[in-house]
């Protein structure tokens, strides 16, 4: 899990001026550092999770990293993007 290293720190501080910035100019403009600071290793660290839970259990996971874009259309909070990760791991039950 060392490769993981700077995914707390770097997600923390991307997601601290997102909270600070949340429009879609600021975070069009930053999209690059999301997808290389927090989508790249956030993607492999549930996938990671998934298999080593997967072989550990005898499973077979499907892990899944969450846009970070929010659907605004029903709710009275506007801002247009998550301030958090958002990661899931589904149980396939017929595999």
């Amino acid at each position: 899990m060392d490769s993981f290293a700077r995914l707390i720190p770097d997600a923390r501080a991307f997601l601290g001026e997102l909270a600070a910035n949340n429009n879609r100019a600021w975070f069009t403009a930053h999209k690059n550092r999301y997808d290389s600071e927090l989508k790249t290793p956030a993607t492999l660290l549930v996938d990671q999770i998934a298999h080593d839970i997967g072989r550990d259990m005898g499973l077979t996971l499907t892990p899944k990293l969450f846009r970070p874009h929010r659907d605004v259309r029903f709710s009275n909070d506007k801002t247009p993007h998550h301030t958090h990760l958002h990661m899931l791991w589904s149980l396939d039950l017929q595999g």
